[in-house]
């Protein structure tokens, strides 16, 4: 709860909002060692911002959405150029411990990749990277692994003519089979019927 008063005949006025801000799967200010406020350089703008945003959220079209989005980018844009940034040091070994996970499941996605393998990667104990992997992805490993063979595969299928046992085979699935109805329980459709319907618009 909180409250606000003034003690003589010059209020002043108080406009926020709460957000979380993302770079891929980490939350941006969870990394970075910066202050809670600062002083605003140009009040005007930030109070236009604002404005802004109140008038996009009582619209309800998609592009007010994407609107409201590229405000807060700008805002916090500003704030990050008025601040000096430090990621923090056991943060910063995390980064790059995630990064290591992300870059060796990218590398290896058409195979079968086990829990042990990612976890022989970072030098993690199984039962360990589970948790650990849950906590900074949000989901287990095996979710995240098939969502990026999704994305692959819909990659392949709206920019290439390959096969469906190709593009099976280049996202990792242990057969076309696998994959058709893999596909289809993600998506509701079957990748030749996506395939069609996506480059047709």
């Amino acid at each position: 709860m909180q409250s606000y008063s003034v003690t003589n005949n010059l209020p002043y006025f108080k406009y926020w909002c709460h957000f979380t801000t993302r770079i891929g799967s980490f939350d941006l200010f969870q990394w970075l060692d910066i202050p809670l406020y600062i002083k605003v350089g140009n009040a005007e703008q930030m109070t236009t911002w604002f404005h802004e945003l109140v008038a996009l959220r009582e619209d309800s079209a998609l592009t007010s959405r994407l609107r409201e989005k590229a405000i807060l980018l700008q805002m916090i844009a500003c704030y990050l150029e008025s601040v000096p940034i430090h990621i923090l040091q056991q943060r910063s070994e995390e980064i790059e411990r995630l990064d290591q996970l992300q870059k060796y499941i990218e590398r290896n996605l058409h195979k079968s990749i086990t829990v042990e393998q990612l976890a022989e990667a970072v030098h993690f104990h199984p039962n360990y990277l589970i948790k650990y992997f849950k906590k900074h992805f949000g989901m287990p490993p095996a979710r995240y692994m098939q969502r990026k063979r999704m994305d692959k595969a819909k990659f392949l299928l709206t920019t290439t003519s390959q096969s469906m046992k190709e593009v099976a085979q280049q996202s990792g699935f242990e057969s076309t089979n696998h994959f058709t109805k893999s596909f289809r329980k993600e998506t509701g459709f079957p990748p030749t019927e996506y395939r069609k319907n996506v480059k047709g618009l």
